[in-house]
């Protein structure tokens, strides 16, 4: 796998190429740039294996060829971006080790056993189904956090009113709602949380009653704010916006910075 088809490789790319496998934001950036080329790539050989047949034949091979790699990449591309953000280094290389044992493996085994090779086939595209949703969901944060840090920090503050909900994605402790974008607004009684999962509307709701402090932790890409209900933290990360636009009692958790209950404004 380290080789050109024309063995041009000038020396000691393949050394590069393993060692910024290694790196996490070397492997996602190179990453980003496959997920284009490696559809295409696997595309053109699915159409010259069926050059001979018709157009139609030719295009219902090499598409599926396709599809199955963007897939994969994709899936992998995914899982190493959040493996990137965990605090320690050695789930990154974990995986990268991983890959670099299980790929000239599977080459072999499959060369060796091609009898097996649509059942592992398909075998990736049911475990690329049963995970692919909630690493999406994932990365569809992280893309709009970076899109909100943007707008805030390079356009100029807006003049309109201040909202009264808050963009934002729900996180840890938010059952069956992780990951979901929706708004966070505060009643006169109760947090209310509002996104759509699975095409249906889901409703949290968090009485005022049952919290017994709130905290707004600052970071990067987003704001993690974090009521403590009966002593159970829920997370719902706030998307960076500008200052003016916030809701007033969000000011108010961002003044203060530290535990207290929330009461409604």
């Amino acid at each position: 796998m380290s080789g050109s088809v024309g063995g041009d490789e000038p020396p000691g790319f393949p050394l590069s190429r393993f060692l910024a496998d290694k790196i996490p934001c070397v492997e996602s950036f190179r990453d980003a740039i496959h997920i284009f080329i490696r559809p295409a790539g696997a595309i053109l050989p699915g159409a010259t294996v069926a050059s001979s047949e018709d157009p139609v034949t030719c295009t219902v091979i090499a598409l599926p060829c396709g599809g199955v790699a963007f897939t994969s990449h994709s899936s992998k591309a995914a899982t190493r971006l959040l493996a990137n953000h965990l605090p320690e280094p050695f789930t990154n290389l974990g995986l990268s080790f991983a890959g670099d044992i299980f790929i000239p493996v599977a080459c072999w085994v499959l060369i060796k056993h091609r009898e097996i090779a649509p059942g592992a086939m398909g075998l990736s595209l049911f475990l690329f189904a049963w995970f692919s949703p909630p690493i999406f969901r994932s990365l569809r944060v992280e893309c709009i956090a970076i899109g909100a840090l943007f707008v805030k920090y390079l356009s100029s503050p807006p003049k309109q009113s201040p909202a009264d909900c808050v963009r934002c994605p729900a996180g840890r402790g938010v059952k069956c709602l992780i990951n979901s974008v929706g708004s966070l607004c505060l009643e006169p009684e109760q947090f209310v949380f509002t996104a759509r999962r699975l095409f249906r509307k889901r409703v949290h709701r968090i009485p005022l009653s049952q919290i017994s402090g709130t905290k707004l932790s600052r970071g990067l890409l987003v704001d993690a704010l974090t009521p403590a209900v009966n002593d159970y933290e829920q997370v719902f990360d706030v998307f960076k916006i500008h200052r003016t636009l916030q809701p007033v009692w969000l000011r108010g958790l961002t003044r203060a910075r530290a535990d207290s209950p929330v009461t409604s404004t």
